[in-house]
């Protein structure tokens, strides 16, 4: 698995309390949508403004390389357990 791998997969909590996060865009790819806003928009949008996120701390949050992210984070519990359980599988299954 790439050393990152989990990365992406972290959810907009785990990004916002992790120290340094991004409040502008890093890089010229910020036009995407933070993934977070697929589905409930109406719903996604009182989550944001509870949360006091702007949308471009949002889109900053999304483009966020996953190197940046993963050193700003620090790999979670739930990205061992997943790497335990497939390191299991890998040794454990018949070929």
């Amino acid at each position: 698995m790439p050393r990152d791998w989990w990365a992406p997969a972290l959810n907009l909590r785990e990004r916002l309390t992790a120290p340094g996060a991004p409040t502008a865009a890093l890089s010229s790819d910020h036009r995407r949508p933070a993934p977070w806003t697929v589905g409930d928009e109406s719903g996604f949008a009182a989550r944001r403004a509870s949360l006091g996120v702007s949308e471009t701390h949002l889109v900053a949050l999304a483009g966020e390389p996953a190197d940046r992210l993963a050193r700003r984070v620090g790999k979670p519990s739930w990205a061992e357990y997943v790497e335990r359980a497939v390191t299991f599988l890998l040794y454990t299954t018949d070929a």
